[in-house]
């Protein structure tokens, strides 16, 4: 009979094109063996080989050469030709194993163990990613396919690695699709003669509804199972499959066995002579316009081992917490309840000295005892007058002015948006009156001594520290701030060009109001990492405490953009809706569409708020006072506060409907005039 029509590498890649413009068919992936063999995994012929060696070594008495001692009668293998020994795989790995079977699936285990996805893989990992072609049918046991998937893209696929999965399949695929049809190495692989015969009939349904909607092309795979062999020459019948079968073969070995172009005969298939895998992969990735992956491969890196220390830090400051920031959350504290104590939120919001205020004083203001029926000492016992460093005066004591003192002016309210029942932005029964669970209390420290122990293990004191991270926690473990400022100088010093250790010492700096040098600080960073979202994230919420107003904006529009660029996660979204709407709170604006899109993404982690959640939670002093309630309560819920605080008794925040980023803000989130009051 004639040979299949053979085309050449160009021609199969002109039709790839042609098919992937058309936007009507799909192609699929049938891997075999040597599609692995770049990725250093043997052909099967290898492991023949070398099972056979090791049988030859055991058995054969008489020390004959191997081609002369392996026979079918040597071997009980009816058939066998030593030089034709691959297409009896499956037989000889039965020899081999005949009386440990699980020996050999520890053998295939250890074969696999730490291989890498070759180049091709990169290339093909893009293409399931990225395209409608997003479907492989394997014979392998190994996870190369997978594994390029989550080095290269974002994209994680669906694995059928046993046929009871099969129902799962789908032929339109969301996410990329790989069939195992001999099983996953941990699932019980296929490896024996009886075993390879036949596909399972849940799994012959499955690939007969997928071939009859894909155009195969088939790389690396040698017939030699009568599996999927036998799916494709007797359960497919002519015209079942679009397009036919493109067969890719190793040039240097010859055309495929007599088998392979019965089926291509069957399915008007083409032969396809190539170099290897990873070089038709190449060609492929030309045509596809894919670039290289070595800095998207290095950046994901980077993303990923600063993630880590970012999520080791935050366990790192909860072990070892700071004085300061545990006061400072109580002071946060006071301030989101202070609604509650009984006064009303109209005169309080309109009062010369709202609580927030008040309490962010860092003045002590000598007051004369008063007493209050609700809040003031009892007749019987007087109390001195005294201020709290962090909740400050009473609100008794500054509601009851001397007659000496003049009353200072009322001061008008700003206007709030309204709900859609016509109310304005209430905070709720239980923000108008005492509440019985005070669900902002402040998280309890860790003190415990075995816990700071594990940590010490894994980050050594400072002198025998010889990288900046490790020099990095040790200085966030020091007790003041002057001494943190100073080790940071001095890390600095020693690392001038590391990002994320600037980018602490700006923090800490800013903190201190050490203002001049933290603009210094961050302007080096803008100079080192000017697409760092964080970085933008952070100089908004300096810019609002420095009253910079005409810089605000624009910093935040900047992140946006990157995020957006870079599709960030929910929680850097989130952190962005969340300035976004106080700076619109600011301007006395409409927050609406800031406050939906958070409504549609919470909840969330921590956020990019959080190192400088102290700085951003005095900028809300300036907002009128339920606003302060429900920011102050939407900082904690982006902070990863456990458990968040209830926004439910929010009355505008009930009636809120999730609303999506993009279609919030066309045009960016911020005010065309962004500047904001100081």
């Amino acid at each position: 009979m004639p040979t299949p029509p053979t085309w050449t590498v160009t021609g199969l890649l002109n039709y790839f094109q042609e098919v992937h413009a058309a936007e009507d068919r799909r192609f699929a992936f049938i891997l075999g063996a040597g599609a692995s063999f770049d990725s250093g995994i043997p052909m099967a012929g290898q492991l023949v080989d070398r099972w056979l060696q090791e049988l030859h070594a055991r058995e054969d008495h008489e020390r004959r050469p191997l081609p002369a001692w392996a026979t079918a009668a040597n071997l009980d293998i009816d058939g066998f030709e030593y030089p034709r020994a691959v297409e009896f795989y499956s037989q000889v790995f039965a020899r081999r194993f005949a009386d440990q079977p699980d020996e050999g699936y520890a053998y295939l285990e250890r074969i696999l163990h730490g291989r890498d996805p070759s180049f091709g893989y990169s290339v093909l990992a893009q293409v399931l990613a990225n395209t409608r072609h997003r479907v492989v049918i394997t014979t392998n046991f190994d996870n190369l396919v997978a594994d390029a998937l989550a080095i290269y893209t974002d994209k994680l696929p669906f694995v059928c690695g046993h046929e009871s999965l099969a129902g799962f399949v789908r032929i339109n695929p969301r996410r990329p699709l790989v069939i195992k049809v001999h099983r996953d190495l941990l699932l019980a692989p296929k490896n024996r003669v009886e075993e390879l015969a036949a596909l399972p009939e849940a799994l012959v349904q499955s690939l007969r509804d997928l071939l009859r909607s894909y155009t195969p092309i088939v790389i690396g795979y040698g017939g030699n199972d009568g599996s999927l062999m036998g799916l494709l020459r007797d359960t497919l019948q002519p015209g079942d499959i679009p397009g036919g079968i493109y067969w890719c073969y190793w040039a240097g070995g010859g055309l495929p066995g007599p088998e392979i172009q019965d089926v291509l005969r069957r399915h008007r298939g083409k032969l396809v002579p190539i170099q290897g895998f990873d070089e038709l992969m190449l060609q492929l990735g030309e045509r596809l316009g894919y670039q290289r992956m070595d800095q998207r491969i290095e950046q994901r890196a980077g993303e990923r081992a600063r993630a880590y220390r970012e999520s080791f830090e935050q366990l790192h400051r909860r072990v070892f917490p700071r004085p300061v920031e545990l006061a400072a959350v109580l002071e946060e504290e006071a301030i989101a309840s202070e609604a509650g104590q009984g006064e009303d939120l109209v005169a309080f919001a309109t009062s010369p000295a709202p609580a927030l205020e008040r309490l962010r004083s860092p003045e002590r203001v000598e007051t004369p005892p008063a007493t209050s029926p609700t809040r003031g000492p009892s007749a019987a016992q007087p109390v001195p007058p005294a201020t709290s460093p962090t909740r400050g005066p009473s609100a008794a004591s500054s509601a009851a002015p001397s007659p000496a003192t003049p009353s200072p002016p009322p001061v008008a309210p700003r206007m709030e948006p309204v709900t859609r029942s016509g109310r304005g932005l209430p905070l709720g029964p239980v923000l108008s009156a005492r509440p019985v669970n005070r669900d902002l209390a402040p998280p309890e420290p860790i003190r415990d001594a075995p816990l700071q122990q594990s940590m010490q293990v894994l980050v050594p004191d400072a002198p025998a520290a010889h990288d900046w991270w490790t020099l990095k926690l040790n200085i966030e473990r020091l007790r003041t701030a002057p001494q943190r400022v100073a080790a940071y100088r001095e890390t600095v010093a020693r690392y001038p060009d590391q990002p994320e250790l600037l980018l602490s010492f700006g923090r800490e700096l800013a903190m201190e109001n050490v203002s001049g040098e933290a603009r210094e600080v961050y302007g080096r960073l803008e100079r080192l990492t000017p697409d760092d979202i964080q970085l933008h994230i952070d100089l908004t919420i300096l810019h609002l405490r420095w009253g910079t107003r005409a810089s605000v904006g624009p910093c935040l529009q900047k992140a946006w953009r990157l995020a957006v660029a870079q599709q960030a996660d929910a929680s850097t979204v989130a952190a962005i809706a969340f300035l976004a709407g106080v700076l619109w709170r600011l301007r006395d604006g409409d927050d609406t569409a800031a406050l939906r899109v958070l409504h549609g993404l919470l909840p969330v982690t921590a956020t990019p708020l959080l190192p400088l959640c102290q700085s951003l939670a005095l900028s809300l002093r300036h907002l009128d006072h339920p606003s302060q309630q429900l920011y102050l309560r939407l900082l904690r819920w982006l902070n990863g506060n456990v458990p968040p605080p209830s926004l439910d008794v929010i009355d505008r925040w009930r009636e809120l409907s999730p609303l999506a980023p993009e279609a919030a803000w066309p045009n960016g989130p911020v005010p065309a005039d962004s500047s904001v009051p100081t």
